[in-house]
């Protein structure tokens, strides 16, 4: 057998799961960043930093950070079996800490304590 076009059924799982991933952490910074919207940098009219619980966060905000962190946690689980839960949660905490400093520098979005705990 012509070992090039042996196709191993892992190979195309683990292809799968990396383009899905690929596709899904661009959508990620596309729909926090900028919220599904056009790509910008802000004037600064946005930068604000809120560390009040459920203060000034719409029902939409809660919901859609609920609705794009929500495959994170499951993708995170997925590819990175060997972590322990704390290790897994630590991650998704950086990760929307991350995006969080991002918004603030580019100015297109608030720094929001909800953000944080709700990831």
């Amino acid at each position: 057998m012509n070992k090039s076009t042996d196709v191993k059924p892992n190979n195309i799982i683990a292809r799968a799961i990396l383009g899905m991933g690929t596709a899904y952490a661009v959508f990620l910074v596309w729909a926090i960043l900028w919220k599904c919207g056009m790509p910008s940098i802000g004037d600064g009219s946005e930068r604000a930093i809120n560390l009040l619980p459920f203060n000034g966060n719409t029902r939409w905000e809660l919901e859609f950070n609920i609705a794009v962190f929500m495959p994170f946690g499951f993708y995170l689980a997925a590819a990175m079996r060997k972590l322990t839960a704390v290790k897994q949660i630590l991650t998704t905490l950086l990760v929307s800490f991350l995006f969080e400093v991002v918004q603030f520098v580019l100015a297109v979005g608030h720094i929001s304590f909800d953000d944080l705990h709700i990831a």
